[in-house]
């Protein structure tokens, strides 16, 4: 019962992070700091790794989503095959951001076998459609095109 109360705390300031993100950024790393310290066992605490990732992403800060990033994988790595597709997601998205295509590409196929493994068709469609941004970026256009159909 105390794990659960500490979990919907935890759910909560990480909320109220998201709710400020744009807006206060003074507010959310309140919230983040709070929500971290709060964070006990290593699921909570890669959860709450996982979460903050996608606002320090979504803020532009991708150096400590980055890092947030690698260590949420290293919690969850041959624990939890769900949460890693969700981290190298995060990495195929920052590195994407930061204009360094290789890399992402690397990501996107990753998460594109997990997703074809699983049969999750929307975010497989999703991926495919990544993959041929990504090589139309850097002028891989037959390779673009494929990846561009397969989604269709």
């Amino acid at each position: 019962m105390i794990a659960q109360n500490n979990q919907s705390e935890n759910n909560q300031l990480m909320n109220q992070a998201k709710q400020y993100r744009f807006s206060d950024w003074t507010k959310t790393e309140k919230f983040l700091i709070e929500a971290q310290k709060r964070a006990k066992t290593n699921e909570e605490i890669g959860d709450f790794y996982i979460d903050a990732s996608k606002i320090y992403s979504e803020t532009n800060r991708f150096d400590i989503a980055l890092d947030y990033s690698r260590k949420a994988y290293n919690i969850f790595y041959q624990k939890s095959p769900n949460k890693i597709v969700k981290i190298e997601d995060m990495f195929a998205y920052v590195y994407t951001q930061l204009n360094d295509t290789p890399k992402a590409i690397l990501y996107y196929k990753k998460i594109l076998g997990y997703h074809l493994l699983y049969k999750n068709e929307y975010e497989e469609i999703k991926t495919y459609n990544n993959l041929g941004n990504a090589y139309f970026v850097i002028k891989k256009i037959d390779s673009s095109n494929y990846y561009f159909s397969k989604a269709l």
